[in-house]
């Protein structure tokens, strides 16, 4: 698979949960999917993956953005790495993060997302620039 075919697939799963569109996420995802959500939960075929995306895009829950900002793909391994800016209304409170995803790929879909949390607020301990010496 080339890098636009794979960057094709991603940002059609990430369009699909802001469309709640679960004809279009469910055709991104090999049979055997695996997710493991930065929350600790794990979806570990297409049937549970489906229950997951329809439990979750019920009244009041929704993806306001899911933008990638940096993106990474290896031809050879068939894995992605993009790193991202997701919000979301879910039971009437809003979150914003920044996270990652690795996404491997098998048969032209997506078989297993690792997905990974950083806080939107940054800090600074030392300064913004530091000088190595």
């Amino acid at each position: 698979m080339d890098k636009k075919t794979a960057f094709t697939i991603i940002n059609n799963y990430f369009n699909s949960w802001l469309h709640q569109d679960k004809e279009l996420f469910l055709s991104q995802l090999h049979d055997e999917i695996i997710v493991r959500e930065c929350t600790g939960d794990m979806y570990n075929n297409k049937v549970i993956a489906s229950n997951w995306f329809a439990g979750w895009n019920i009244e009041g829950n929704k993806v306001l953005r899911w933008e990638i900002c940096e993106s990474h793909y290896d031809r050879e391994k068939q894995v992605a790495v993009v790193e991202w800016v997701f919000e979301c209304m879910y039971e009437s409170n809003k979150y914003s993060f920044e996270g990652a995803s690795i996404v491997e790929f098998k048969d032209g879909l997506i078989i297993k997302i690792g997905e990974y949390k950083m806080d939107i607020n940054k800090k600074y301990p030392y300064g913004k620039r530091s000088k190595v010496t």
